[in-house]
């Protein structure tokens, strides 16, 4: 789809949940994986298809955590 329409289409997904619900390195290699990427632009990281029920509220905080200090925001 980047190759096609360039940064005009902005993306979101490509997170694995998976590795959200089993958290640490599983959840940072996740996360670290789409970061250049999101750096480029037109690119939104998140769930695949939304958290389902064994993904914890305490694994969701980590993840956007993680992820914000990733692209240098804070939360």
């Amino acid at each position: 789809m980047r190759r096609k329409y360039g940064k005009n289409l902005v993306l979101m997904g490509g997170i694995n949940k998976r590795a959200v619900a089993r958290e640490g390195k599983a959840m940072r290699e996740e996360v670290d994986r789409v970061i250049p990427i999101a750096e480029e632009g037109g690119y939104i990281p998140h769930l695949d298809h939304g958290a389902p029920p064994d993904i914890s509220w305490h694994n969701i905080c980590k993840y956007m955590d993680y992820l914000m200090r990733r692209l240098g925001r804070k939360g």
